[in-house]
This record gives C-alpha cells, structure tokens and sequence, in this order.
C-alpha cells in the first residue's frame, strides 16, 4: 500500500507501479500514531500506567510559555489516577504548573472560561491556560475516556495524556490550522471516529462550497474530499489545483463504485494518479479478516511512522479498496499487500 504527497509535483518516471489503497490512508496512519504512537489511551490494567510517552515528554520539554493545569475537583476527592499522570507534567517543565480548584471554595472560578461552545464546566474537569496568551482548553470528564471493542469484549481505557497534551500544544500553537471539507457533490460524509479525533486534537473544520467559497491559506489548511459522486466544475478544479500548486494539502476519498467523473479524475491524473472502479480482493486467507476477502490486512514496512504499530502488534484492516494504477511520483510503502489480489468489478 502506498501513500500520495499531493502537493509533490517533482514527477519522476519510474514506469508503471501498481498500489493497493485509496488515500484514506494517510488519515488511518495519522490517527493510529496519534493513538498507539503517544501512549495516549492506556488500558486500565496495563502495567506503567502512569508513564508518560516520549512525543508528550518532547512536547512538554518544549514549552517556553507559562502553562498552568487546572483541576476542578473538591478537596478530598481528588482521582489519584489523574493525580499521578497529572504531575508528571508539572515535573517536566518549570513552565507547567499543577493546580487544583475547589469547585466549593471557589464557585465562580469558571466564568471566565464559559462561553458558547462551554456553557457549562463540571467538578472533575480541567482547564489548560496560556498564562502569557491566556488562550485556554476546557477538558471535560468525556475527553478522558475511551473505549474499545464492543460488548464483554469492550475495553475501558484512560485518554488522559491524549488529552493533555493535546490541549498543551494547542494553547501554545500561534497557528490555527484549518480542515476544508468539500461539499456539493454528493460526497459521503465523514465517519464519526473521524470527526470525533479532528475534535479532541482541536482541528476545527469547515464545509466549503469551491464553486462560491475561497480556500485559506494554503499553508495553514487541508482540503478533505470525501467521495464525491457529482463531479466538479471547471472553476472548482482551478481552485484546487492553485491551492495545492501553491503548497496547500489535500485528503482524497474514493469509493470502489465511485462513477465516471471528469474533472474530478482530472484533478487525479494531474497529481500522477489513475485509478480503476471496483473494490480489491484478498485470495489469501491469511490476509483477510474473518474470512471476508474485501476486508485486507497488510504486512507493516519499518519507519517512523509504523514503528509504533509494529511494536504494539497493533492490527489494521482496510475494507473495499479501489485500485490505483499509473502511480508516477515519489511514493512511501508503508503497508504492504502481497500479490494475492484481484479486482471485483461493482455490478
């Protein structure tokens, strides 16, 4: 499986290759670093369970404004659990300061934290603040847990550090970054477990509209295109392709029965990529999930990207792939299919 720089127009022929994927996989490695790669969920029967990982370490280490952590809980009561991975941070860096705030003692403490997107601030929540900047992040008692698995299957997890140091790097971050979602052509819409990540590693989006609507600045925005099934119109690949000529990111969706679509395949073969409709198959068992050959998993290539997979025998599958062909610039295999597959045509 390859991965796509779309904004590398340093083409260099190197014949026909051939990949398994659809871009979406950028996005699936990107969220997997951010959760296995951290140590942001860690199991709540896990040994080391208040350790902190080494990205959180080198985040903290770099701050240079003063940051205070506040916890809303009542004395006596505080979560010894939070405590331990709390302090941790303020060891880290002379900058971060560890404070707790009687809801009781201090009834109006949060009101200058309350606004519309917080009309309300609980006891067990904890406010980061940019002392120098007093830009801040309302962490709530949902951002510090998660779950996986379904039924007595199900395993509760912490998302403390997830969320920490999420909040740090944002409320000293001077660079807001913008996800542009793509809207009008009939474009599926975002899983979920997408949004979900793009909100609590505060990523704001915003749908546009390209045949009304300008992109920002390409060097703080990404344009997300989520299977389109209209295609777009002259102007719109004009937008596109400027913003992307002049250093701007883009994720590209496509589904295996995503139509014929000009200008949109177009904006594809412009970038170095063609691709074909219908979903790969798996005819090797042992690389298919539960016996489903439309459900792929691949072998893991070495680099800083996986490393962090691999050592966690972390298991990703992807299901209903399109074939890409004609692959014509630089690319990264990071996940690896074996040559087992064959395309099934959509009816």
């Amino acid at each position: 499986m390859k991965i796509v720089n779309l904004n590398n127009k340093n083409i260099r022929f190197g014949g026909y290759q051939t990949i398994v994927a659809v871009i979406i996989i950028a996005i699936a490695i990107a969220v997997n670093v951010i959760f296995s790669g951290l140590n942001l969920k860690l199991d709540l029967t896990e040994e080391k369970f208040f350790s902190l990982s080494p990205k959180t370490e080198e985040v903290v280490k770099g701050v240079t404004d003063d940051i205070t952590l506040y916890v809303l809980e009542e004395t006596g009561t505080e979560s010894s659990a939070f405590k331990e991975i709390l302090v941790r941070y303020d060891k880290l860096n002379s900058h971060v300061s560890l404070v707790y705030k009687d809801p009781i003692l201090y009834p109006q403490f949060t009101q200058k934290y309350i606004d519309e997107n917080t009309p309300k601030i609980d006891n067990g929540s904890i406010i980061v603040e940019n002392n120098v900047t007093g830009k801040f992040k309302v962490l709530t008692q949902t951002d510090f847990y998660s779950s996986t698995g379904y039924g007595e299957s199900a395993t509760q997890s912490l998302a403390v550090e997830n969320a920490v140091t999420s909040a740090i790097s944002y409320v000293v971050s001077t660079i807001e970054h913008t996800l542009y979602i793509s809207s009008g052509h009939g474009e599926l819409n975002l899983p979920k477990t997408l949004t979900t990540i793009f909100s609590k590693t505060n990523m704001p989006t915003q749908n546009i509209s390209l045949s009304t609507e300008d992109l920002g600045d390409p060097s703080t925005s990404t344009l997300i295109i989520y299977s389109p099934h209209t295609d777009f119109n002259e102007v719109e690949f004009d937008k596109i392709t400027n913003f992307l000529d002049a250093g701007g990111k883009a994720l590209i969706f496509t589904d295996y029965d995503t139509p014929e679509l000009k200008n949109f395949n177009a904006l594809l073969n412009y970038y170095g990529i063609k691709h074909s409709s219908g979903a790969v198959v798996e005819a090797a068992s042992s690389n298919m999930l539960s016996s489903y050959p439309t459900y792929l998993i691949p072998n893991y290539s070495e680099h800083d990207i996986t490393n962090s997979l691999i050592t966690n025998n972390f298991l990703y599958f992807s299901h209903y792939l399109q074939h890409l062909i004609k692959l014509i610039m630089y690319v990264q295999a990071l996940l690896l299919h074996h040559l087992f597959l064959h395309l099934m045509k959509p009816s």
